[in-house]
């Protein structure tokens, strides 16, 4: 039975209080592109989801960066073993988050959003967390919201 889109975005909550990712493909990215992980923090506002992608894409994120603003490279935060569901080095883009309205993201999906129970190590967290809030990309509205 698939659940409505709506219902499955209601429920998306912390990722680390919940042991959960989130897979799905964004309308935004290529049409080519694969489904990514996604992390979700929370934050102090309830109509609002905060996300972050878990690309295997290192190597590009890291050119990216060192090409237009090398002090953006503190804003990747790198997967080793934090997450157990990972197959490929991957990192998370910490000065891109997804902050949306419910709304927003459910516009943004093609195709629905899976829940994946994942083992995550509890210093990715902090780790995520810091690199959001160091970042000069990333708006301090959005840096205020974390808890």
């Amino acid at each position: 039975m698939d659940i409505p889109l709506e219902i499955v975005i209601e429920n998306i909550d912390d990722s680390f209080d919940t042991s959960r990712v989130y897979l799905f493909k964004n309308k935004d990215y290529a049409k080519e592109a694969p489904k990514h992980y996604h992390i979700s923090i929370k934050i102090k506002d309830d109509n609002y989801i905060l996300l972050t992608l878990i690309t295997s894409q290192v190597e590009k994120k890291k050119r990216f960066y060192e090409l237009s603003n090398p002090i953006l490279l503190n804003g990747l935060v790198f997967l080793n073993d934090t997450i157990n569901i990972l197959d490929k080095k991957s990192c998370i883009d910490c000065n891109q988050p997804l902050f949306l309205t419910k709304e927003e993201l459910s516009a943004k999906v093609d195709g629905n959003i899976e829940f994946i129970e994942v083992k995550i190590d509890n210093s990715l967290k902090e780790n995520v967390i810091q690199a959001i809030k160091n970042s000069a990309m990333v708006r301090e509205e959005i840096k205020e919201l974390i808890l």
